[in-house]
């Protein structure tokens, strides 16, 4: 993943979390891949070299957004993404 991409997608994380009356608070393997722009087993593979938290509830993986925050802000190499507003007057 492209650092600009996983800094991009960590703020738009960010700001739909805090955003929100009822944040969601976990995401499933097939949702985090989604998000991500990836493939689900790509995703498993993250958690089992442990790049990414993950809690086990029953059979599947539950991905918290501050897991999936964390996993953005270590490929994103530290950039952060400001996006600049125009005011079209």
């Amino acid at each position: 993943m492209e650092p600009r991409e996983a800094a991009k997608l960590f703020n738009m994380l960010h700001y739909r979390y805090f955003a929100t009356e009822y944040p969601v608070r976990f995401y499933s393997v097939e949702e985090a891949a989604m998000l991500l722009k990836v493939k689900p087993e790509t995703v498993r593979s993250y958690i089992a070299a442990g790049e990414m938290g993950a809690e086990i509830r029953g059979d599947q993986y539950l991905i918290s957004v501050d897991d999936l925050q964390d996993f953005l802000y270590t490929q994103s190499e530290g950039l952060h993404y400001h996006s600049t507003r125009r005011c079209l007057a």
